[in-house]
């Protein structure tokens, strides 16, 4: 793994392996101690009707306990590399325990609107690209503008959002977002604020949040809102979240 760099979420899971680990080492010494002198007992009793030496009596007794605890640790040892590899994997894809639901899936054409956030202009020489705009007008970014500044309704899209974030707490060791924080919360721009604060800390150490599912159950807005978070991570904006990096990246 020394060429392999880990998320925050595997760090902590090897850690908490390792604790384990100790713990079963710190067991086997004890289970030997007492082994030991109860195979004392056992052989004083015993070393009449058995032609060996003490000694030879408890290597053969160590030897097959020894056999038998690295059979023990190979399987677990392979436990823990499915954990890394598979377990791991599949906690940080799917954090939400949400049902997949069926949806009916439109020609491609139809989600043209999706890739027409910026244009290319292309050299006819070489077709290496020259400009690059932005077809976000003034209008556009008023709108959005004001639905910022709107109310704020926490959904079912908030809710498991922001479960998800206090659950991560325990990993980055941040402050949770509490009942209290989201009472002070009047607009929508407020709430956006205090998730992408935490999305920060996210960042600061690489780690890449596994949201994908919240996909199932976001509202336009709240879609674009969802690949702006995705695509902070790595700093690089697709077409949906380019209001949201225009308007909240300044106030970061």
């Amino acid at each position: 793994t020394k060429d392999k760099k880990l998320t925050g979420y595997q760090r902590s899971n090897r850690t908490n392996l390792v604790i384990k680990q100790a713990v079963i080492l710190i067991s086997l010494i004890g289970l030997s101690m007492g082994l030991n002198n109860i195979l004392t007992l056992v052989f004083e009793q015993f070393q009449n009707s058995i032609n060996k030496a003490e000694s030879v009596f408890k290597f053969q007794v160590f030897g097959l306990l020894a056999l038998f605890f690295l059979v023990v640790n190979y399987f677990y040892n392979r436990k823990l590399e499915l954990i890394d590899e598979r377990v791991v994997k599949l906690n940080q894809d799917t954090p939400f325990d949400l049902t997949p639901v069926q949806r009916t899936v439109k020609k491609i054409r139809d989600y043209a609107h999706f890739y027409s956030g910026i244009s290319y202009d292309y050299s006819p020489k070489d077709f290496t690209i020259q400009n690059v705009t932005i077809n976000i007008s003034k209008a556009d970014m008023k709108e959005f503008k004001e639905l910022q500044d709107k109310p704020v309704q926490i959904t079912q899209f908030y809710s498991k959002l922001i479960e998800y974030i206090n659950k991560k707490s325990e990993i980055f060791e941040y402050q949770k977002i509490s009942n209290e924080d989201l009472q002070q919360i009047k607009t929508v721009k407020t709430l956006k604020f205090l998730i992408l604060s935490k999305f920060e800390i996210f960042k600061e150490n690489q780690y890449f949040p596994s949201i994908s599912q919240l996909f199932q159950i976001a509202t336009p807005e709240e879609t674009e809102f969802l690949n702006f978070l995705r695509d902070y991570s790595h700093d690089k904006y697709s077409s949906l979240s380019l209001k949201h990096a225009i308007y909240y990246i300044k106030e970061v």
